[in-house]
């Protein structure tokens, strides 16, 4: 059963590639994994800044597309996107996925003060794990991990998803990570990774809100922690540790690497955000960290963010605050039937 993936940051000289892979619960150690992408078709920059069209340009960049991928592909554009599919999507279905991701734009900008893209945005729909490492060497020149079911590319404002569908849960959460580097940067991987893999599912309300929903990673954490109390090396991270994490450590490449920590890191960090969005303080989390500017930076910059998430849930005793949090995790995740 496929529950959970996790987030590799840029990796061996792409730059801006972030990748998704599966972690399959129930299999010792199995597809996560430090394998990095690697270059092996480089691309030109002109190149890759040729494929960006402006937003008012929809019917020459669906066209360019459409030269691009060959007759074999359906193509589309609508408002921010242009969508390309060889799977079984209908034109009206692939319509109606692009005017949900616009929704998640425009949710994006309101909540996060993300910006519109400079750009239109196109999106890749493969129809399976090995149609997207072939999508991945034709376009971006790249060999991606052998589990991958999606990618981000920067420097041609794409995405590549394994979508036999129109569920858009990894175009979601990809485009989260487009608009997020663009506009912050480098943001730290427990909020970079978790906000973007808080809306991997979710809902959209009739008010344009789009609404985080428990998840697969919950029975990450169910299986993966629980094996920590019966004497195993898995363990939660708690928040403090989680918050002052780098990448090296949040995708647990330190010393002998474990593919059911890094899993459990990231379960965290999605679950963490799932807290402070019932809590009703994910908006004030994510701008009190991504929005600082240097000068508000006090000290090493994981101590100041770890202050200001201490100054967030309103407790100096961050013990007391992940007591909390374990509680209500505890509650969350033990109404879950996991395989």
């Amino acid at each position: 059963m496929k529950i959970a993936f996790a987030t590799l940051p840029g990796q061996g000289g792409a730059a801006g590639v972030r990748s998704k892979l599966y972690y399959w619960v129930g299999r010792e150690q199995a597809a996560i994994n430090s394998e990095p992408v690697e270059i092996v078709d480089p691309k030109s920059e002109k190149e890759l800044k040729g494929r960006i069209y402006p937003i008012d340009q929809v019917p020459a960049a669906t066209e360019a597309v459409k030269q691009r991928m060959g007759g074999n592909y359906k193509v589309i554009g609508r408002h921010h996107f242009i969508i390309a599919s060889k799977s079984n999507q209908t034109i009206k279905q692939l319509e109606g996925m692009a005017e949900t991701l616009d929704a998640y734009l425009r949710f994006f900008i309101s909540e996060y003060d993300m910006r519109e893209p400079a750009g239109l945005v196109t999106v890749y729909l493969a129809r399976n794990t090995g149609d997207l490492q072939k999508l991945a060497i034709k376009l971006h020149g790249i060999k991606v991990p052998e589990f991958s079911i999606g990618y981000s590319f920067r420097d041609d404002l794409s995405i590549v998803g394994v979508i036999p569908g129109t569920y858009i849960g990894t175009l979601a959460h990809e485009l989260a990570h487009l608009l997020m580097r663009d506009k912050y940067g480098d943001v730290p991987p427990w909020l970079d990774e978790g906000l973007a893999s808080l809306y991997e599912v979710s809902v959209l309300s009739s008010e344009g809100r789009v609404i985080g929903q428990p998840n697969w990673r919950g029975c990450v954490l169910r299986r993966l922690w629980r094996e920590h109390y019966a004497g195993l090396k898995t363990e939660r991270p708690t928040i403090g540790r989680l918050v002052m994490m780098d990448w090296q450590s949040f995708n647990n490449l330190e010393g002998s690497f474990e593919a059911a920590q890094q899993a459990v890191n990231h379960a965290t960090a999605r679950y963490f955000m799932l807290y402070l969005q019932e809590r009703g303080i994910l908006q004030d989390t994510f701008a009190s960290i991504a929005r600082r500017s240097p000068m508000q930076i006090a000290g090493e910059p994981r101590q100041d963010a770890l202050n200001r998430v201490k100054s967030i849930l309103g407790s100096e005793d961050l013990d007391a605050a992940d007591a909390a949090f374990e509680q209500w995790l505890i509650g969350m995740i033990s109404k879950y039937r996991c395989q």
